[in-house]
């Protein structure tokens, strides 16, 4: 949609229809009040401003627009005459190109042409940007984060959690029996990986991280959370991740699988707890002392010793 915004009707309605005639969808405004409200309230993909626009001028007019946007929103200043300051004012800064009657209808679409061209691509540019920083961040199988970014965030919750004598927890888990399907030709163990992962992020708080550990077990860590307190959501998450059978594909068909989970916990403060990897390390020995015991255990360390719950 291109937004014309001129204060002369004769100006307006003309450029108006040469837009509309290139193809594009043209809204026209006659006030710098409603040029304002529609490029707040509606997608516009480009000005064409008229230096006559009552409330806005050629310097004030495409700052005052681009501001009311949170992506990049081009301004073509349509100016009466190349006076020795008007050149000068359709190319700072402020506007994106300019126009000077009386002008052919080729150049008008030569500029909005080569206008929307570059707002595509800045919009890629901005996706592409987006999506490489969510996997540095993030794995690509599971959603969750990666383990060096947990580890980081493990890091800086650990130091506030001394700073403040809070409680932190970090739960480890991992599905009974799945070491062997996690690898790009056993398609089954990712699915139910993934869908793991997917009921471990609907069943967290927002200030909670889940994330993906070195060994593959998935990793969660719980602010403020004491001892009994992590027990308590591993007991929920445990129930939660195991209640429903796994759908995945398999010889173009659908098979449905029970999974058996373990659970490991570890908490800060304890007498053997006081880095960031011995924490992980408590609660990843919780968890092989969880899967060693049966399916569907849970294990919280706690001051060099072990208290067992048993998972619904």
């Amino acid at each position: 949609m291109v937004l014309v915004a001129d204060g002369e009707v004769v100006s307006r309605e003309y450029i108006g229809g040469l837009v509309r005639g290139c193809g594009w969808s043209p809204v026209l405004c006659a006030s710098a009040d409603e040029a304002l409200r529609t490029v707040e309230e509606r997608p516009v993909d480009l000005v064409l401003l008229g230096a006559t626009l009552p409330g806005l001028g050629v310097s004030t007019g495409s700052p005052a627009l681009k501001e009311r946007v949170d992506t990049f929103l081009p301004v073509v200043l349509v100016l009466e005459e190349p006076g020795p300051g008007g050149a000068r004012l359709g190319v700072s800064p402020a506007a994106d190109d300019f126009l000077v009657r009386p002008f052919h209808k080729r150049e008008l679409i030569a500029r909005v042409t080569n206008l929307l061209a570059l707002k595509d691509a800045r919009a890629e540019v901005a996706r592409l940007r987006d999506e490489l920083r969510r996997s540095a961040i993030h794995d690509e199988l599971t959603g969750l984060v990666h383990h060096r970014h947990f580890m980081a965030r493990l890091g800086e919750e650990l130091k506030r959690a001394e700073r403040h004598r809070e409680p932190l927890a970090c739960l480890l888990l991992d599905v009974d029996g799945l070491d062997a399907g996690r690898s790009p030709e056993r398609p089954v163990g990712n699915e139910v990986l993934r869908e793991l992962a997917k009921r471990l992020r609907d069943g967290v708080r927002g200030i909670d991280v889940a994330g993906r550990s070195e060994d593959d077990a998935l990793a969660l860590m719980l602010p403020c959370t004491p001892l009994f307190g992590a027990i308590t959501v591993a007991e929920r998450l445990l129930h939660r991740v195991t209640e429903r059978p796994y759908v995945v594909r398999a010889g173009g068909g659908a098979l449905e699988l029970t999974v058996h989970c373990s659970l490991g916990v570890s908490v800060y403060p304890s007498r053997d707890v006081h880095t960031k990897e011995e924490l992980l390390g408590a609660a990843r020995n919780a968890l092989v002392e969880a899967a060693s015991n049966g399916s569907g255990r849970i294990c919280a360390h706690q001051h060099q010793g072990y208290l067992f719950r048993r998972g619904n």
